[in-house]
């Protein structure tokens, strides 16, 4: 089980926590589990997704849509930094769909700090 050491550095686009985990791999694993259970998908380098864009450009706030970026890194001595980014700008929906990105980093950093 990762043990989380601390809380690095935040600010409301991006956190970073230090875990103590033997492996950066079997860490990604977590991280996979972790998004699937909140409906999102990888789609590649370490950058999750869900909803559609599309739609979101169509129906503005109306529509959620979150692109989030999920990256460990291995620090050795049994260490793994996990960067936690949001890609997706959320300003095509106006305030209530930043005040949505928002709430949703919360809650995945709420997540990740109970790993």
């Amino acid at each position: 089980m990762p043990f989380l050491i601390k809380e690095e550095f935040f600010n409301e686009n991006n956190y970073t926590f230090l875990y103590q985990f033997p492996s950066e791999a079997e860490f990604q694993q977590i991280i996979e589990r972790v998004m699937v259970e909140r409906g999102y998908q990888n789609i590649g380098n370490h950058i999750y997704e869900k909803g559609n864009v599309i739609l979101k450009m169509l129906l503005g706030s109306f529509y959620h849509y979150y692109k989030i970026e999920i990256k460990p890194e291995g620090l050795g001595n049994n260490h793994v930094r996990v960067s936690i980014k949001k890609w997706a700008s959320s300003v095509r929906g106006g305030v209530t769909s930043m005040n949505n990105m928002q709430q949703e980093l919360s809650a995945i950093k709420e997540r990740f700090k109970s790993i």
